[in-house]
C-alpha cells in the first residue's frame, strides 16, 4: 500500500482562543494517518496560551511574543514544521473547522497532479439562518481584475483545476516548494500575503490548484472583522503594493487601466454609501501609504478605528 506523506498542520492564533480550540478539536477527528499540529500564538493578551494548553496539553504551542501579523505567525510555525521534514505543511486560519476526510482528499488531489506547490479546498461559511453558503476560495486574474472562480464540472475524477491564487484560510504547501521559494512575505502583515505567495510560486514554475471535493468551514473575519477600518486599510494598501510588486504598476497605473474599480476601492465607495466614513478614510490612508511604499504593521488612530 502506498504510504501517505507526512503533514505538519500550522494554526495561527491571535486573541481568538475560542475559535482555535474549536479548530483544534476538529483536527483531532482527522482520519489522515500521518500528521502533527502546531499552534502559533501571535502575542495574544487574552489568556489564549493558557486556555489552549489546558484544552490540548499535547499540542505544541509556539509563542512569538508579539503580533507579527498572519504572515509572521505562519512563518514561525512553518519554520518549526520544516525542521521535522514533512512532505507538506497545511496552513490554516484559526477560525476554520475541518471535516474528518478533508486532509486526505486534499493530499490526494495535490499528489494526483505534478508540480502542485499549493492546493486549497472549497470553503464554506457555517449555516446562517439554517443555510450554509460557499465563499470565494479560488481566483484568476483578468487583466487588472481578480475574480473568484468555481470548480468546473468533472465526471469520474477528482474535481481539480489550476488557478492563480487561493484563499489563505487553508493552503496545503509542498515542503520542497517552501525550501525553494521561501516563506510568506511578512511585510504585508495582514491581507494579500497569500496572493503574493501564490504569484511567487507560479513564477518559480509551481502550480496552484483548487480541489473542490474537500472542504472546510470558515467563520471569516474572526480575528480582524473584514468590515473594520483597520481591515480596509490593510486590504487597499496591500492590494496596491502587490500591484506594484507584480508589475501591474501600482496606484497610478491602476487608475489609468481600471479607473472605476480603483477609485471605488481607494475612495471606499461602498462604505460611503453605508455611511461608514471612517472606513473610507482608512481606504484613502492605505492608498497613500502604498504610494509611499510603506509596508508592515500600522495601527490606525483610535478615532479612525
Amino acid at each position: 500500500m502506498d504510504r501517505l506523506p507526512s503533514v505538519y498542520i500550522v494554526v495561527v492564533n491571535w486573541n481568538g482562543w475560542q475559535h482555535t480550540v474549536r479548530c483544534l478539536k476538529s483536527l483531532q477527528a482527522l482520519n489522515y494517518p500521518d500528521y502533527q499540529v502546531v499552534t502559533v500564538d501571535n502575542g495574544s493578551n487574552d489568556g489564549s496560551v493558557e486556555r489552549i494548553r489546558a484544552a490540548f496539553p499535547a499540542i505544541n504551542v509556539i509563542e512569538t511574543g508579539a503580533n507579527l501579523g498572519f504572515a509572521g505567525g505562519a512563518n514561525a510555525g512553518i519554520r518549526a514544521a520544516l525542521e521535522r521534514d514533512p512532505a507538506y505543511v497545511w496552513l490554516l486560519n484559526n477560525d476554520v473547522e475541518v471535516e474528518p476526510d478533508t486532509l486526505t482528499q486534499l493530499v490526494d488531489a495535490a499528489r494526483a497532479h505534478e508540480r502542485v506547490g499549493i492546493a486549497g479546498p472549497s470553503v464554506w461559511r457555517p449555516p446562517a439562518g439554517g443555510q450554509a453558503s460557499m465563499e470565494p476560495a479560488a481566483f484568476v486574474w483578468h487583466g487588472e481584475y481578480r475574480a473568484a472562480t468555481a470548480c468546473p464540472e468533472q465526471t469520474g475524477q477528482e474535481p481539480f483545476h489550476l488557478v492563480d491564487d487561493l484563499a489563505g484560510s487553508s493552503m496545503l504547501l509542498d515542503a520542497a516548494m517552501l525550501r525553494e521559494i521561501g516563506l510568506l512575505d511578512e511585510r504585508f502583515f495582514h491581507y494579500w500575503d497569500d496572493v503574493e505567495f501564490c504569484a511567487r510560486a507560479r513564477m518559480a514554475g509551481w502550480l496552484v490548484g483548487h480541489a473542490c471535493r474537500p472542504h472546510i468551514w470558515h467563520v471569516v473575519g474572526a480575528t480582524v472583522p473584514t468590515t473594520s477600518a483597520q481591515a480596509q486599510y490593510y486590504f487597499v494598501r496591500n492590494w496596491l503594493l502587490f500591484a506594484r510588486w507584480s508589475g501591474r504598476g501600482g496606484l497610478l497605473t491602476m487608475l489609468r487601466r481600471a479607473p472605476r474599480m480603483t477609485l471605488g476601492l481607494v475612495l471606499g465607495r461602498r462604505w460611503l454609501l453605508r455611511g461608514k466614513w471612517r472606513v473610507s478614510v482608512a481606504s484613502l490612508t492605505g492608498a497613500a501609504d502604498a504610494l509611499r511604499g510603506r509596508y508592515g504593521q500600522r495601527e490606525l488612530p483610535r478615532w479612525l478605528r
